[in-house]
C-alpha cells in the first residue's frame, strides 16, 4: 500500500534530483556565458598624490546574466615604494542591477597614503563577479598609465 508517507517521500525525492540537476546545469553555463571582456577606454582627468578624477567608459550589461548576483568593480593604483611593487584600491563601485553597468559618469579615487602618490604609477581597473551559483571571477578590463 502507499500510505502518504510514502508518497510525500517520492515527492520529495522526485523534487530534490530534478533541482540538483537544476543547480548543476546552471553551474555548467557559467563556464560557457561572461567570456567576453567588454570594450573599456579609462579616461584620466586628474591625477594629483592625493586624488584622481577619472571616467572608467565601460558597460559591463552584456556580461550581467540571471545568475550573477553582483559585479564590484575597481580601480587599482600599483606603483613602486623602495623598490618594491604596491597596490592599493583607489575606487570601487557595486554593480547589482542592470542599470548600474553603464559606468560612464566622472569618478573621484582617494589615497591616504601619503607614500604611495597617485601622481605616479599605473591604474588598472578590474571587476570581480559574484553568481549564485559556482565560482567568483575576476577580469582586469584596462591598464592605462599617469599622465
Amino acid at each position: 500500500m502507499n500510505t502518504s508517507a510514502k508518497r510525500l517521500g517520492k515527492v520529495i525525492s522526485l523534487i530534490s534530483s530534478y533541482t540538483g540537476v537544476l543547480v548543476m546545469a546552471i553551474f555548467i553555463s557559467t563556464f560557457i556565458l561572461n567570456r567576453d571582456t567588454p570594450q573599456c577606454t579609462p579616461t584620466l582627468h586628474v591625477a594629483e598624490p592625493a586624488y584622481i578624477k577619472f571616467t572608467p567608459n565601460v558597460d559591463i550589461t552584456s556580461t550581467v546574466n540571471y545568475n550573477v548576483k553582483e559585479v564590484f568593480v575597481y580601480l587599482v593604483h600599483k606603483t613602486h615604494v623602495n623598490n618594491v611593487e604596491v597596490e592599493q584600491i583607489v575606487w570601487s563601485t557595486l554593480a547589482k542591477k542592470k542599470n548600474d553597468c553603464v559606468l560612464i559618469n566622472e569618478c573621484m579615487g582617494r589615497s591616504n597614503d601619503a607614500n604611495k602618490p597617485l601622481s605616479r604609477g599605473k591604474f588598472i581597473l578590474k571587476a570581480t563577479y559574484f553568481p549564485y551559483i559556482g565560482f567568483i571571477k575576476n577580469k582586469t578590463f584596462a591598464e592605462f598609465p599617469v599622465k
